[in-house]
């Protein structure tokens, strides 16, 4: 309050006063108008935030131009100093609203104008982290196709990712979930026949409505292994259900998802994966392993296709090597198959 007062006063000074005195009572304004709250407060704000877009420009050419005519106007000080104020007032509620949004749970279109900028780089990494995890997430939960219409420029500017994170992959999110609701699969030990005739120990796909929650529970008490974020594998191998998972099986950690919008995905296991037995835990290696490659996005049903055609190749293989019968692995004698399979493969010739 008290420079303010020097302020007016000097200004009144000045309005009255001629030749060399002008000089340094103008000299005694820029002083007392420096050292003034208002002065400090918007000097400390510019510098201690970034302001984005073409608006956020605008306006801190407006602060910086508003600090100096305040210092070079003797004549109006009153309404200088109010607009330094008005302008302390705006920064600090942009500053608020950047801070509500960015921070904020959900999506959203509005722009900003001003950041803190100690908090650039933070909520920078932060939102590219989380495009990388959103489109982890869709192609894990919905396949190749909900990743098709999605972006991403490495040089984009702060601004843009934050634009393009709450709109475009926002909105792919919003509407891949409005279309297909994700379900838990457990692949389950079962033994069955083929339509021919061989006996084997194989495996069974099972949709249920097991929540995330529930399966990290059985990952708590050392049921399972967390593989990835949505695939689970038995602890041990004598467990009944191995594998358990909701959506596809990806190579890749979440913190790469952008990596597959310029990759080439791999979306079916080839005739000879998993050739030979691998440990439940050792599951995405052993996809890696068949594909020479950790760009894929496997779904449960050709995961299972694949681990039955592995069982059922090397169930027959081994009963052949030990001389029992390919179709039921009773013991024969220098024949593919006992005099039972014999004869029923001759009677369906």
């Amino acid at each position: 309050m008290e420079y303010k007062r020097t302020i007016y006063l000097l200004s009144l000074l000045h309005s009255a006063t001629e030749g060399d005195k002008k000089e340094r009572i103008e000299e005694l304004f820029k002083r007392a108008v420096t050292s003034t709250d208002e002065y400090q407060k918007l000097k400390k704000l510019l510098q201690s935030t970034s302001f984005i877009g073409i608006d956020g420009v605008d306006k801190h050419d407006e602060c910086e131009q508003t600090l100096q005519r305040t210092i070079a106007d003797i004549t109006n000080p009153t309404n200088n100093i109010k607009h330094l104020d008005l302008l302390i007032q705006q920064v600090e509620n942009e500053l608020k609203k950047a801070d509500g949004l960015l921070s904020s749970p959900g999506f959203f279109d509005d722009d900003f104008i001003a950041v803190k900028s100690e908090s650039v780089d933070l909520y920078n990494r932060f939102y590219r982290t989380l495009a990388n995890c959103i489109c982890y997430y869709l192609i894990s939960q919905f396949g190749v196709k909900a990743i098709r219409n999605l972006t991403f420029n490495n040089k984009a500017g702060f601004q843009d990712v934050v634009r393009l994170v709450n709109q475009q992959y926002g909105n792919e999110l919003f509407m891949s979930y409005q279309t297909q609701k994700p379900l838990t699969w457990k692949i389950t030990k079962a033994s069955f026949a083929e339509d021919n005739f061989i006996l084997y120990e194989g495996y069974k796909l099972e949709y249920t409505e097991t929540p995330l929650s529930s399966l990290l529970q059985k990952v708590q008490v050392d049921e399972y292994y967390r593989l990835s974020p949505y695939i689970f594998a038995a602890t041990s191998p004598a467990v009944q259900t191995p594998f358990v998972g909701i959506g596809n099986i990806l190579g890749i950690e979440a913190i790469n998802g952008l990596s597959l919008l310029d990759s080439e995905i791999v979306t079916a296991l080839p005739v000879s994966a998993f050739a030979t037995e691998f440990e439940p835990n050792d599951l995405l290696g052993a996809i890696k392993r068949s594909l020479n490659t950790d760009c894929y996005c496997i779904s449960p049903e050709d995961l299972i296709a694949a681990l039955n055609r592995q069982r059922l190749s090397n169930t027959v293989a081994k009963r052949r090597r030990e001389n029992k019968c390919i179709f039921c692995g009773k013991s024969t004698v220098a024949r593919i198959a006992c005099k039972e399979h014999l004869s029923i493969a001759s009677q369906q010739v």
